[in-house]
């Protein structure tokens, strides 16, 4: 009798540990190019399932609400509260927009104020000469020309069209590209051009990254990774791991994962800019990961 009940009781809690063992990873569908290749079919640094339920921010936030996912890569509107009192956030890797011109142009920085009156449809300013943003001489009289490229698979221009205009909308007159290449050669070889760019070029020569601030009166920086991490470039939009921070310990060979090397570089090669080494080393020592 006692064989039997011992024997019940294993058949009993075998399905529950094979479930216990399956991780559900919830959240953006954007960076499933990125993830898909290195968690789908493999397991984390602690053999357990990592099961990909990409579909939004927004639903993936739901999910880990429900308890329908046990983690998730979310991203937030740029006005919109963090979760941070309810979830444990650990900053992944940063959405980048880069404004940039030719390498002859005069212009190094942009305001918030200067880029709403160039790019923005319905702004107080209406800046159609590279004067109005302060270049004198030859380039006092010249023209602007807008361009940017077409990125279905980014949330660049929705992000810099709600954090840089007052009204979200872009000029009609702005030239979209088809492809990062076309758009880079076009800066290059056109001196009235400005060039919106929905992550870091890959090659700069023959053009100028410009420097941004949030007011003219602020001091501006440039999209380099120290500045995206501390938030100084401020055209950058965080995706964060989001998870009960008290299921960290349980959760941190998941983390680990995420925020390992293989990860990273997949989301550089999808225009992403990763969390520096160092900040992702000490997010796991926070987390009591090996």
């Amino acid at each position: 009798m006692l064989r039997r009940f011992l024997l019940a009781s294993l058949l009993i809690a075998m399905p529950l540990a094979l479930c216990a063992g399956d991780l559900t990873l919830a959240g953006s569908d954007l960076l499933r190019p990125a993830l898909e290749p290195v968690l789908a079919a493999g397991t984390g640094s602690a053999g357990r399932p990592l099961r990909l339920r990409l579909e939004g921010s927004r639903p993936g936030l739901q999910d880990l609400r429900s308890g329908k996912a046990d983690l998730a890569v979310l991203t937030f509107a740029p006005n919109e509260p963090l979760p941070d009192t309810e979830f444990s956030l650990v900053p992944l890797a940063y959405q980048v927009v880069v404004v940039a011109v030719t390498a002859s142009n005069p212009i190094r920085q942009l305001s918030y104020g200067q880029l709403a009156g160039l790019f923005g449809e319905k702004e107080q300013g209406n800046h159609r000469l590279w004067g109005d943003l302060g270049a004198t001489g030859v380039w006092k009289e010249k023209s602007v020309t807008l361009n940017t490229v077409d990125s279905p698979g980014t949330l660049a221009l929705d992000f810099f069209r709600f954090t840089v205009l007052r009204v979200p909308q872009l000029k009609p007159t702005m030239v979209v590209h088809r492809s990062l290449d076309e758009l880079s050669s076009r800066v290059r070889g056109d001196d009235t051009c400005i060039g919106l760019f929905p992550s870091l070029p890959s090659d700069t020569s023959g053009m100028h990254v410009l420097l941004v601030s949030r007011d003219e009166k602020d001091v501006a920086f440039g999209p380099t990774p120290e500045n995206i991490q501390s938030g100084d470039y401020p055209l950058r939009l965080p995706f964060y791991i989001v998870f009960k921070p008290e299921r960290a310990a349980q959760l941190s060979s998941a983390v680990a994962e995420l925020l390992g090397d293989t990860v990273a570089a997949e989301l550089t090669k999808q225009g992403y800019v990763a969390v520096s080494a160092n900040a992702r080393s000490e997010a796991l020592r926070g987390l009591g990961a090996k």
